[in-house]
């Protein structure tokens, strides 16, 4: 008995170091690969190992001298030619790298899609002062970003108080987990999702880029898709499909709403596209299951500054100011004690919902089930009334709405209709009164608004 459990840790052990790959040493594994600054503030060189040790003894090492702005740090150079295919974090989420210092400081290990470089994760790790002029080895953990498949570039930032300047810190033996074997993708749904909207697109998307199998560009998704009812051997649902510019993302689009309560299955028919690597594309699939039918009345409540996010701020990224404040008018339609002032700041911008820990504190909205979006406004003269519905951190994905309102010094309740939109990943919510200023509005202009919801309400007749 012994010896089988013996065995399988050896086993598990073989398994888990075989996820463990050296990436960058400088002297067998990349010797020659080159770091550089983006803003050239901080510099890179290849040189001799400043002290050999035990813990370090490779002959030669990357050498980081800090500039006048670290926030950029350094990062490998075409990278897609040292890192042909992306870091699977699925795999193996952490990366290890030796490091010497002669004063204490932050490490960041910084990893990044090239060329996309806005899609970017990092973590941070600290050589302490027991760690000063020796080197050590620092981890960093991906775990919570684990499903990014996209990751090909590394990234290196210093800092600290204790950084300057002209400082000189070394760095070696960067590891971590494998490349992946070939083009990997993500799901949306993901497989075995649940309480889908019944509304929603299908997307795969890869970290590799598709074409058809005569290596032509992809015109027709005919006979090279699939969506199915139950699974892979179920009945055909109709969609139309498209495929994005960078050639790495399919979306499919079912022709109708799909029902609710029902398991779809959907994916890319086995050998009828291939990768630009020349790898036929198969097992590309996935399944989800549709959300329950609503019944009856739904208002669900966003905003009303008494009760639900009653402490949560909005913001303005062009000077729109935003107070809470007590209702100056607790009559009609809005008797709640408390309502958001916004003060116009002279120009097109408005007010958006804050984060909570960097994340948008809104589920993403689903227009099939909650089609109409109700504000309270209060405005003292006639004057537009839009909002926004967007994604976060994708600014870009969104759907703005305008509503004239005409009666003024009362609440009322303006009422926008996103039935019409598919999009299943907004999650952020925009106000905006006289955007273009053509009420007359200028800055210092002050307006008021409650009760932002979400409903299957229509608008009473009149509104």
């Amino acid at each position: 008995m012994m010896k089988k459990i013996t065995l399988l840790f050896i086993f598990a052990f073989s398994v888990m170091n075989a996820q463990e790959v050296t990436h960058v040493d400088f002297d067998s594994n990349n010797p020659n690969i080159v770091f550089n600054s983006w803003n050239t503030s901080s510099t890179f060189a290849k040189v001799a190992n400043p002290l050999s040790d035990a813990t370090n003894a490779s002959a030669f090492v990357g050498q980081f001298t800090s500039g006048d702005n670290n926030d950029i740090g350094i990062g490998v150079i075409d990278a897609t030619t040292v890192f042909t295919l992306p870091f699977n974090l699925e795999s193996n989420p952490v990366f290890k790298m030796k490091v010497f210092s002669t004063k204490e400081m932050d490490v960041t290990f910084h990893l990044e899609n090239a060329p996309d470089w806005g899609n970017n994760i990092e973590v941070s790790s600290s050589v302490g002062a027991s760690d000063v002029n020796k080197w050590v080895e620092l981890s960093f953990d991906f775990t919570a970003n684990a499903s990014n498949i996209y990751m090909n570039n590394i990234v290196i930032k210093i800092g600290g108080a204790n950084v300057a300047q002209g400082d000189v810190f070394f760095f070696d033996d960067i590891k971590g987990p494998a490349m992946y074997a070939k083009p990997a993708q993500n799901y949306n749904p993901a497989n075995a999702a649940s309480d889908v909207s019944i509304s929603t697109n299908l997307e795969i998307a890869s970290n590799g880029k598709f074409r058809n199998i005569d290596d032509s560009e992809i015109m027709d998704f005919t006979g090279k898709l699939a969506l199915k009812i139950g699974d892979e051997n179920g009945a055909d649902v109709p969609f139309t499909a498209a495929i994005n510019g960078d050639k790495n993302t399919i979306t499919i689009d079912p022709i109708n709403d799909l029902e609710n309560s029902k398991t779809y299955w959907y994916g890319i028919i086995d050998n009828a596209i291939e990768y630009t690597t020349d790898e036929a594309v198969t097992d590309v699939f996935a399944s989800f299951t549709t959300k329950a039918a609503v019944s009856g009345d739904l208002n669900v409540m966003l905003f009303d500054f008494d009760t639900t996010n009653q402490d949560l701020g909005f913001s303005s990224w062009g000077g729109t100011g935003f107070a809470k404040i007590p209702n100056p008018d607790k009559s009609g339609i809005n008797t709640s004690d408390n309502v958001a002032e916004y003060t116009h700041a002279g120009n097109d911008s408005g007010l958006e919902n804050n984060l909570v820990n960097d994340a948008t504190p809104l589920t993403p909205f689903d227009f099939s089930e909650t089609p109409f979006i109700k504000v309270k406004v209060w405005v003292n003269k006639p004057v537009a009334v839009s909002i926004k519905l967007q994604n976060y951190p994708e600014w870009g994905q969104g759907h703005e709405q305008k509503i004239d309102v005409t009666e003024t010094n009362k609440w009322v309740e303006v009422v926008f209709s996103y039935g019409a939109i598919t999009a299943t990943n907004y999650d952020r919510a925009q106000i905006y009164f006289d955007k273009d200023r053509s009420g007359g509005s200028e800055a210092g202009d002050k307006f008021y608004f409650d009760d932002y919801l979400k409903s299957n309400v229509a608008a009473k007749c009149g509104n």
